[in-house]
């Protein structure tokens, strides 16, 4: 049996089949989410573009002239750190239906729910950007020439370096700072704590209870650099220290929360743990096939 703190109480009493069936249709629907991903890779590049802000009727858009710092701001770090904002709420929303709506019955399937599903988007994210945002004809062209898969990677993956070496930069210097100030919690207590008188019930749950480390969100940020670390390491090896960089601020900043901050709530086993390295040995192919096409 499951450790009853691991329980999520109120979805006990729904049946097998009718959880079954819903992780069916939420599956679904994330597929179409990842499908329909373009859409907002697109925005963010747009909103980002000098064109657009000017279509818009921004008014500070004319001092952004091409070849000034601020300029190349506008281009490079905005849309990268827009991906990053939009990709930062996808786990509030997959945990939102694994829990009111999939109606799944423990703590620890709803973190792995959450991982595999976070895991997934923005690796679609990162193909879309090598494919230049056509999932659908790259797929269909991969499945009529399988051999160009290879080159695609080869001649593609090597184009989006500046993105992703951007990328692990942010999350160095933003997510894990973020991480460790915590500021959603002290906006919510806040909020709490002037909206009602807060009574002795209320300090055992919600966001007075005491916060725990949500496996789910944070693995895949994990996995995520480590696979962009093995894809280019044979081709653009400055990722490499980049990526031991953002490894070494994560240890000292998880390190300090797991000891002071997050308080374990129930034992789930080491689940997590084994798709954490099916996916790692997944980005070492990745990076093997990389390095093929790149010869």
């Amino acid at each position: 049996a499951p450790d009853a703190r691991d329980l999520l109480w109120e979805n006990v009493p729904k049946t097998a089949t009718q959880t079954e069936l819903r992780q069916g249709s939420a599956s679904l629907g994330v597929l179409f989410l990842a499908l329909a991903w373009t859409c907002a890779i697109q925005a963010c590049f747009a909103l980002s573009s000098l064109s657009t802000l000017e279509a818009l009727g921004v008014s500070w858009a004319g001092r952004f002239q091409k070849g000034t710092y601020g300029y190349e701001l506008l281009t490079s770090v905005v849309p990268i750190g827009l991906l990053s904002g939009l990709l930062a709420v996808l786990p509030f929303f997959l945990q939102f239906i694994s829990t009111r709506y999939e109606g799944v019955k423990t703590q620890s399937a709803v973190q792995s729910l959450v991982l595999s599903r976070y895991f997934a988007l923005p690796m679609v994210n990162a193909y879309l950007l090598v494919t230049n945002g056509s999932l659908v004809a790259a797929m269909d062209e991969i499945v009529k020439h399988p051999k160009d898969l290879f080159y695609l990677l080869g001649e593609s993956l090597p184009l989006v370096s500046v993105y992703f070496t951007g990328l692990i930069i942010v999350k160095a210097l933003v997510t894990v700072p973020f991480e460790l100030a915590r500021p959603l919690p002290l906006v919510q207590l806040w909020l709490c704590a002037f909206r009602r008188r807060v009574t002795e019930r209320d300090w055992q749950k919600d966001v007075y209870s005491a916060p725990i480390l949500r496996y789910g969100w944070a693995y895949p940020s994990f996995m995520l650099v480590i696979v962009v670390c093995f894809i280019y390491a044979p081709i653009a090896p400055i990722v490499s220290p980049l990526g031991c960089a953002y490894f070494a601020f994560a240890n000292v900043a998880y390190r300090h929360q797991c000891l002071y901050v997050y308080v374990p709530q129930a034992e789930g086993g080491g689940g997590l743990w084994f798709g954490v390295v099916r996916r790692t040995l997944w980005g070492m192919v990745c990076g093997n096939a990389t390095l093929a096409g790149c010869m």
